[in-house]
């Protein structure tokens, strides 16, 4: 079994995409992220657990997936999923949180800018979705002056049922002792 929760977002270079990106690091990215010590490594209720925002143009989503482990449940998932979103709008993340995520955009900014190749297409980036090329020169001060207190404000307004998309997985059921199991 597994679960897919998608949070409805802003388009990119909107106000609250700044500190959204930032939540979804700290949410999502690799396995010292929120979701995966918790629903991996402390729950143990999920083998595999990633996401991410998906920042471009309208409409936009953060999305969260959790493969489940044996014996537990989509549902498990689910809350175990919503339990850590309730977290990061209740509590302000911590400081190392917070310069993580941002080193990491910054990394991501310097390194996405290191060929010919990597600048066109930031350039394209800024002048076709943000419609402002001189985005690229402004950018990276957004995320720098994000707060922890503007990460918990955009959880609090973003991570909420009515921008919520849930999807369950649920492994198909074993056929009945003596019956042929039907091929799509």
């Amino acid at each position: 079994p597994a679960v897919v929760i998608g949070y409805k977002m802003p388009a990119a270079f909107a106000a609250d995409s700044y500190p959204l990106e930032l939540a979804s690091n700290i949410l999502s990215g690799g396995e010292s992220s929120r979701l995966y010590k918790k629903l991996v490594y402390l729950d143990q209720i999920a083998v595999q657990v990633f996401g991410a925002g998906n920042f471009t143009e309208d409409p936009n989503l953060f999305f969260a997936v959790a493969v489940m482990n044996q014996g537990k449940t989509s549902a498990e998932g689910e809350k175990g999923i919503h339990d850590v979103l309730e977290a990061m709008r209740t509590t302000p993340v911590t400081q190392q949180e917070l310069d993580k995520a941002r080193n990491q955009q910054i990394s991501n900014f310097i390194l996405g800018r290191e060929t010919v190749q990597a600048k066109a297409d930031a350039i394209g980036r800024y002048c076709v979705i943000g419609r402002n090329c001189a985005l690229m020169n402004t950018e990276l001060a957004n995320y720098l002056k994000v707060t922890a207190a503007d990460i918990q404000r955009v959880a609090r307004d973003y991570f909420t049922a009515a921008h919520a998309t849930v999807l369950v997985v649920e492994p198909p059921k074993a056929p009945a002792a003596g019956q042929q199991q039907e091929r799509p």
